[in-house]
């Protein structure tokens, strides 16, 4: 399952089985199309490299990622340039 966390404590987690198609988009971010729902992840560097041969988008799209958590503002702001850093995530 990929698990999904929420800065304000709430989590969900889905079964990679129920993920129809994945969407990669620089302004939107990662799009989970899961069972006729839209889960959304936004962020910065959700398909960059962060080491070699190591993406969010690709970890997600191969079964790869346990989890993804919101950063809290501190983290997001001490974030280095190539560090991956979520946003918010909509369901």
């Amino acid at each position: 399952m990929l698990e999904l966390r929420k800065k304000s404590g709430e989590v969900m987690a889905i079964g990679y089985s129920w993920i129809e198609h994945v969407e990669f988009s620089p302004t939107d971010g990662i799009t989970l199309h899961v069972h006729g729902d839209k889960i959304r992840i936004k962020g910065r560097n959700l398909n960059a490299e962060t080491r070699p041969e190591v993406r969010l988008f690709q970890g997600i799209a191969r079964h790869h990622v346990a989890w993804v958590q919101e950063a809290d503002r501190p983290g997001s702001l001490n974030g280095s340039e190539r560090a991956t850093i979520i946003d918010e995530i909509v369901w």
